[in-house]
């Protein structure tokens, strides 16, 4: 998909006709943002286009990303510098340091799939997967975290083990399947404690588990 595959849309901005399409797409502003390491690339496609440099600063130097996600203004930051908080996610360690962010459910849910960008990193995955306010952030950022737990079943796992989780996933019905998907997650989401009104607003949920549970016994 577009929205969060770096290659696809290198892939795109190189391609001459495809190129020209991407260019006049009303959300280029928005897509080349979550891609600061093609800012190069991406303004050949729309000569008029210029990436905020900081947000390619951060990408491009490590130290630059952690001194800027460690800044107690970050999320001004954020706001005065399109891309930067997807370009600090290029590095672990920053990722890392955004993924424990206390008001990092505020960011995400102005920045459209960030907790992919930081669950590209396995220790950052980890650390995302423990954050206190790990529900409100599924609820900012429903396709980012889609994504992330389709590559950490340990996402899909503390989600399933989450208290508010019948809150969280109630405008997010495929987050239930996604959380599901997993074996593990799929039988601690049937022990829930709000397991029958989870199931009630979610009809299919009881036969996605048996076949998820079923698939865990199996290995």
């Amino acid at each position: 998909m577009i929205e969060s595959d770096p290659n696809l849309v290198k892939l795109i901005a190189e391609h001459p006709i495809a190129a020209k399409a991407l260019a006049a797409n009303p959300h280029f502003t928005a897509i080349a943002a979550r891609h600061p390491g093609l800012a190069t690339i991406l303004a050949n496609a729309k000569p008029d286009y210029k990436a905020d440099e900081m947000a390619v600063n951060c990408w491009k130097d490590e130290k630059a990303a952690v001194a800027a996600v460690n800044d107690p203004n970050f999320i001004k930051l954020c706001s005065e510098h399109p891309g930067l908080a997807y370009a600090v996610c290029h590095h672990p360690e920053a990722a890392m340091i955004l993924a424990n962010h206390p008001r990092l459910t505020e960011i995400a849910a102005n920045h459209p799939w960030l907790t992919e960008h930081i669950a590209a990193h396995p220790e950052a995955a980890k650390i995302l997967a423990n954050h206190i306010h790990l529900d409100k952030i599924l609820a900012a950022d429903p396709q980012g975290i889609a994504h992330a737990i389709a590559a950490h079943p340990e996402i899909a796992q503390k989600l399933a083990e989450n208290p508010r989780l019948a809150e969280a996933v109630k405008n997010h019905p495929e987050m239930v399947r996604h959380i599901a998907h997993h074996p593990e997650a799929a039988k601690a989401l049937a022990n829930h404690p709000q397991f029958t009104r989870i199931a009630a607003e979610h009809p299919e949920l009881n036969k996605v588990l048996a076949r998820r549970c079923k698939a865990g016994k199996s290995r």
